[in-house]
């Protein structure tokens, strides 16, 4: 056991370690995602002048760091200056830690440079090749830090030893979608897919995916496309995940940008408990006026979860789940005057739109509520990833495995839904008895077997006064 154990905490190890290092690397460059011109002052000169240039403005605005209130974390805060070569990769810096004109928030915004501004020349080296290259402002906070997209470009003209503002450009611009597969969240421990797609689809150059600060490796672009396949981890939460294109040369296609918020939820299930705790097995019988506790799993970080019973003529108030997606022992009043009937009590995430049901009676059931409320043989997304039946195709087996599949560290416990529950069906037909036979005769011939390789083996327990060792 303790072998087993040992390779599973290996091979869970090697599974994190491998998806983190997809996001270790050094950051390229960010393309100019913000939308504003930069100006020049001088638009020409020497390589070997330093400062390369004595002014900037910028007709654009550097943006807030809307996941913090305090202001010296906002990315208006100072700038830094970068030379990006036509492969599109960084040359250097001109000058960094610059508050001249700060803060950076309303447009346009003029920046005097520093006398320590380096010369471009010390930043190519000597005798750089002639091209088309970019002179970067990036926007930082208090911290020096740098988000990619947070910033401006404008294009300039090496030719031999000098330079100047090329306003005769002909790059095409382009644009970068970023999207996920499966689409909206993935269920944790699982893999997904981050796809960026380059418009136009014959831009030739590479996409760098970065979450949290870490930039990965980058992707070359191949008929319009990169991927990279990542681990959700074991945690419900959002992340937020940005992919640039850099073209090959950036005298044919401009950079762009792309960023997307993206979920991980645990596996979608749903545990139903009397008012004094006792588990309800699916297709329980209820009666109107009765309180059930409903506790579930599956929801976006702090999502509102909307609760209904349709068919049955009750109205219920939104829950919202916690950090982790779930609803923990939420009360929910069967409607007083409810009719005899088959129903489902749904719990359906109104952002996710994860859909989990527990199926019951009232009375003799096969009335008004009979059946399933949508039509698609179970409805919802018990998987979390845009498809799957709630039901788990197997009255309740899914991945959550066994009773308690949807409590989750919530202690409840049950069969209820799709995410716990016996695996063998629930009806009393020939088949099921038919069934059990089967399995008693299979662990009958296991346990038989079991014992013959103990008594052979010396290894069979003995009662009585042995002594243990």
């Amino acid at each position: 056991m303790k072998r087993r154990i040992q390779l599973v905490l290996g091979a869970a190890l090697t599974l994190v370690l491998g998806f983190g290092a997809a996001f270790v690397g050094l950051a390229g460059p960010a393309g100019a995602a913000l939308p504003g011109s930069v100006t020049l002052t001088p638009a020409t000169g020497s390589l070997t002048a330093a400062p390369m240039f004595s002014q900037v403005k910028v007709d654009g605005v550097c943006p807030a760091n809307h996941a913090d209130a305090d202001a010296s974390n906002d990315y208006d805060f100072q700038s830094g200056f970068y030379v990006i070569k036509p492969d599109s990769t960084y040359a250097g810096s001109l000058a960094t830690r610059v508050t001249s004109g700060a803060p950076y928030s309303q447009a346009p915004f003029t920046i005097d440079m520093p006398g320590t501004t380096k010369s471009l020349g010390a930043v190519l080296g000597a005798d750089p090749a002639d091209g088309v290259y970019q002179v970067e402002v990036q926007c930082r906070n208090s911290t020096n830090n740098f988000v990619a997209g947070n910033s401006f470009t404008v294009p300039i003209k090496v030719t031999g030893d000098t330079w100047e503002v090329d306003t005769a450009s002909e790059a095409v611009e382009t644009t970068l979608k970023l999207s996920a597969d499966p689409a909206g969240q993935v269920v944790v421990n699982k893999e997904f897919t981050l796809v960026a797609e380059v418009t136009p689809a014959n831009a030739e150059g590479t996409v760098e995916f970065a979450e949290a600060g870490q930039t990965g490796t980058p992707v070359e672009v191949q008929n319009g496309k990169a991927e990279l396949e990542l681990g959700a981890g074991t945690a419900a939460r959002v992340r937020t995940y940005t992919a640039t294109f850099r073209p090959d040369n950036a005298a044919d296609f401009t950079s762009s940008n792309a960023t997307l918020a993206y979920y991980s939820v645990h596996e979608p299930g749903i545990d139903v408990a009397s008012e004094n705790g006792d588990v309800l097995e699916e297709e329980a019988k209820l009666e109107g006026g009765q309180k059930v506790k409903v506790t579930a799993e599956g929801f976006r970080p702090n999502e509102a979860v909307k609760v209904t019973i349709p068919d049955s003529g009750g109205t219920f108030a939104d829950v919202e789940g916690s950090e982790q997606g779930t609803v923990t022992e939420h009360t929910v009043t069967i409607p007083a005057e409810i009719a005899d009937g088959d129903y489902k009590l749904t719990l359906t995430g109104a952002d996710g739109g994860v859909k989990v049901e527990f199926p019951f009676t009232v009375g003799e059931g096969g009335g008004p509520g009979g059946g399933d409320s949508d039509g698609d043989d179970g409805g919802g997304d018990s998987d979390g990833d845009g498809g799957g039946d709630s039901d788990g195709g197997d009255n309740g087996g899914g991945d959550a495995g066994g009773a308690g599949g949807a409590a989750g560290g919530a202690g409840g416990s049950g069969a209820g839904g799709s995410g716990g529950g016996s695996d063998l069906p629930l009806a009393s037909t020939g088949s099921a008895v038919l069934d059990l036979a089967l399995v008693s005769v299979v662990l009958m011939a296991a346990g038989g077997g079991a014992v013959y390789w103990a008594h052979r083996s010396g290894r069979l327990l003995t009662f009585g006064a042995t002594p243990r060792t």
